[in-house]
């Protein structure tokens, strides 16, 4: 995947209406910020919900993993929690972070994040899922995208990924920063708000989408 600048990626939204089936799930915040109170209902109304009629992963994750889903959510709410403040352009996967009193990385804790959801949601539906959860951090793909970035459908695969996601986002925030004088933090809110409230991460999911299949 290329380096891309603000430009290039403001203008996949430009003149479009938002996503607004997105946008309604992103908005459901009493359940993605409150995991370790997640109730089988809820699993099923907003996280299934949103993984089969956003995502389309009926097929890969279906209703009858509510339970399993649940549980595995439930027990990894505080590595979730431990990482909630992190956002993609800050990324450092070697960062300590405080866990259960002990230190361990960030890369460690996507790590687990992502093991623990694999053997329910696959690799695709891990990563809509977990991007649901928390969309300041982390960025959806599916096998072509992967695929288009040499990265393998697993955990370390998806550390790679994050990392490449990672510089790609510093560059065209920098770009901004650059262009318009502002911080990195002003940048990225600039660019979301030009881009009617899309994450910045749902913003580099696009532009992978859509330079990947030659749009």
């Amino acid at each position: 995947m290329s380096a891309i600048d603000y430009v290039e990626l403001s203008r996949l939204f430009e003149g479009k209406v938002s996503d607004e089936k997105y946008m309604r799930y992103l908005k459901l915040r009493y359940v993605f910020d409150d995991l370790k109170s997640l109730k089988e209902d809820d699993t099923k109304a907003v996280v299934l919900g949103f993984l089969h009629k956003w995502g389309r992963m009926a097929r890969v994750v279906g209703r009858k993993k509510a339970p399993a889903l649940t549980r595995a959510l439930r027990d990894l709410a505080p590595y979730f929690d431990a990482i909630k403040e992190i956002d993609l352009e800050s990324l450092d996967l070697q960062a300590p972070v405080l866990m259960r009193d002990r230190r361990i990385t960030v890369a460690d804790i996507i790590r687990r994040i992502f093991n623990g959801l694999y053997p329910i949601t696959k690799a695709t539906a891990t990563s809509k899922a977990i991007h649901i959860i928390n969309p300041n951090l982390f960025v959806m793909w599916d096998a072509r995208i992967r695929e288009s970035a040499g990265c393998l459908g697993n955990a370390e695969g998806y550390l790679n990924f994050m990392m490449r996601q990672h510089v790609i986002a510093r560059e065209a925030l920098d770009c901004y920063k650059r262009d318009h004088r502002c911080s990195v933090g002003e940048a990225k809110k600039r660019i979301e708000d030009k881009c009617e409230g899309m994450p910045f991460t749902k913003l580099l999911d696009q532009y992978n989408y859509v330079k990947i299949r030659g749009g």
